[in-house]
């Protein structure tokens, strides 16, 4: 199959989330609409304020 029409491996986010938001049981929002891909050998850095969200989106990538 030709490569255009299907890019392969090495072009394809290794992590990719999209629309993503996250509502604890106590009605706290951490996310809202998060969209991130994270290609094959990129670095990523999150950065913000103190209760933006940023262990809260480890945790998903993470499974946890």
């Amino acid at each position: 199959m030709n490569s255009a029409v299907r890019p392969d491996s090495a072009t394809l986010p290794l992590i990719r989330l999209a629309g993503v938001g996250k509502t604890y049981g106590n009605g706290t929002r951490a996310l809202d609409g998060l969209d991130l891909a994270v290609g094959r050998a990129e670095f990523l850095c999150l950065l913000g304020a103190s209760g933006c969200g940023k262990s809260t989106v480890l945790r998903l990538i993470a499974g946890l």
